[in-house]
């Protein structure tokens, strides 16, 4: 697996959070062995976790229509009918396979994309064993469209990624706390709940890396402005056209690095 979404227990995991868990050192140290990234489920947030919730959902109602014209006079006798069709339904019933999706049956093939949201997006892409590509790519509406066409373009483009052929394993985007303005601050909040909801759809992990963490990887320090950054990008090798361009580098960078900051 690429991902393990663990329950918020505090043998493994310290702070639960959805941009920058924590998680114990040991169990930190396994998932670096193994290459995979840890997401812990949020207390009281079952949707973390809604895979599980479901086939628990689906396992109980089979229970209760297998039960329910069966007669008990204990708490053991109930207990005993449960155990009985438990062991049916893990030892003996066949499991249906439905058929996958390319991106859902081989993850482990997937590339990897980072973003940074935007009128004007960033954007990196790893392919497995490739070079990494990137660019930026513009939603500004022209004078004519809605103020929802820049989303619609933005979705259709998320789109031609995966008709495109590429089988995307993860989504990192740039996780911006503080906007110059209101409308930058919705706009950022349109173009994230957009990706957010494809992300779902196509069953991709996604995380947020807090701008502080992708200035300090490229360039040591936190606070750097733009203009480090790009320079500390250039001297890697890349060439980025503007800031949108070598914050989604930074951000392709570091989620390859620190296997998605498990390490």
């Amino acid at each position: 697996p690429q991902l393990l979404v663990p329950d918020n227990t505090k043998t493994a995991v310290i702070k639960a959070c959805l941009y920058d868990p924590q998680v114990n050192r040991t169990y930190g140290e396994m998932a670096a062995h193994y290459d995979v990234a840890i997401l812990p489920a949020r207390p009281r947030r079952p949707r973390d976790k809604a895979k599980v919730k479901k086939a628990v959902l689906i396992v109980e109602r089979w229970l209760l229509g297998r039960l329910r014209r069966r007669l008990f006079y204990s708490l053991a006798e109930v207990n005993a009918g449960i155990a009985e069709l438990m062991t049916h339904l893990n030892e003996e019933r066949p499991i249906r396979r439905l058929p996958l999706p390319v991106a859902k049956a081989s993850p482990t093939t997937g590339s990897i994309l980072a973003l940074d949201l935007g009128t004007t997006t960033g954007w990196a892409l790893s392919p497995p064993g490739g070079p990494i590509a990137s660019g930026t790519v513009s939603f500004r509406p022209s004078r004519y469209d809605g103020g929802g066409m820049r989303y619609l373009r933005f979705r259709n483009w998320l789109n031609q990624l995966v008709q495109g052929g590429d089988v995307i394993q993860a989504v990192y985007f740039e996780e911006v706390r503080r906007h110059v303005g209101t409308d930058a601050a919705h706009i950022y909040g349109g173009f994230l709940a957009c990706l957010s909801a494809w992300c779902e759809e196509h069953g991709l992990a996604y995380q947020g890396v807090p701008v502080g963490t992708i200035k300090r990887f490229a360039t040591g320090k936190g606070n750097a402005d733009k203009a480090a950054v790009i320079a500390a990008l250039r001297e890697r090798g890349f060439s980025p056209t503007d800031d949108n361009e070598a914050d989604a580098i930074a951000i392709l960078l570091w989620a390859k690095a620190t296997a998605g900051g498990v390490r």
